[in-house]
């Protein structure tokens, strides 16, 4: 997705539920995250996995999920600032084993 892509999003009044795979605080997820929290006006919480998972990705999964120990406090912390921004619920998938 480019910014403008993202920008020119819809409305997706519909979504109650999203869920995130291989979420890395990448830019462009934050983007569309970010675009997903502004436009879905129900939307009731978002999930978002740090690791890539076999029901996403069909091939080898082992390389993608390294270092994830580095990568899960900057996703945590990312998910509760944006959580008070847009006053939604963002759950991160293996959270409860980060000590912070």
């Amino acid at each position: 997705f480019s910014s403008g892509e993202v920008a020119g999003m819809r409305r997706h009044d519909h979504l109650k539920t999203v869920f995130m795979s291989g979420f890395r605080c990448y830019k462009a997820q934050i983007e569309l995250a970010c675009c997903i929290l502004r436009n879905a006006s129900v939307l009731e919480q978002l999930i978002i996995e740090p690791r890539i998972t076999d029901k996403v990705w069909a091939g080898d999964c082992s390389e993608w999920n390294t270092d994830l120990g580095q990568i899960l406090p900057g996703v945590c912390e990312w998910a509760q600032v944006t959580s008070e921004r847009f006053r939604k619920v963002i759950s991160v998938v293996g959270a409860s084993h980060h000590s912070e």
